[in-house]
């Protein structure tokens, strides 16, 4: 065992840590203006800020590496998953039937019929294209904008104002009383 002698002379066989309390207290008693001065400095303040900021990104990172290791794929057990007894891997894999599908077959899937062409509706779009076309050449051709620039403007003008003239609205579609538009 050690044996130290303190201020008083006396002898202390358990070593320096017993009396730590009272070494701080007096050490506390002797310097406590110069603290004081050290603690009101701006350095001090200076310091403590870096240090709560530092506190604080330290934090906010064990929550951020909280949050990214909060779970992971490996956690969860294969039943969990649809047709855990079969690997599956994506949308395309699956061949059973899904709750979406139609078990009673009342589904019919349509079948549009578009029927003739009328012949206005297909001058009309060949005026539009035809006119959006020379409009496009007049500005790539400036040699012959003058004329591409017309022809094109009268066509688009022309193949628009007819289609607006031979649209037929909701009122002229309907087929029959109960028909409120709807279209698959």
């Amino acid at each position: 065992m050690s044996t130290n002698s303190n201020s008083e002379g006396r002898t202390n066989k358990n070593g320096p840590s017993d009396n730590l309390d009272e070494q701080w207290a007096a050490f506390l008693g002797e310097h406590g203006d110069d603290l004081a001065d050290v603690a009101q400095s701006t350095a001090s303040k200076r310091f403590a800020h870096k240090a709560e900021r530092l506190d604080k990104k330290r934090e906010k990172e064990a929550k951020q590496h909280q949050v990214e290791q909060q779970f992971t794929v490996n956690d969860f057990s294969d039943d969990i998953f649809v047709q855990a007894g079969r690997r599956s891997y994506g949308p395309r894999d699956h061949t059973g039937i899904s709750w979406l599908d139609d078990v009673d077959d009342m589904f019919t899937p349509p079948n549009p019929k578009l029927g003739p062409i009328k012949t206005s509706t297909l001058l009309y779009t060949v005026l539009l294209v035809l006119g959006v076309l020379c409009l496009v050449g007049a500005v790539l051709l400036p040699s012959f904008s003058g004329i591409l620039g017309l022809v094109g403007g009268l066509g688009t003008l022309l193949g628009a104002a007819g289609f607006l003239s031979v649209h037929r609205g909701f009122t002229q579609t309907r087929r029959s009383a109960d028909d409120d538009g709807a279209r698959v």
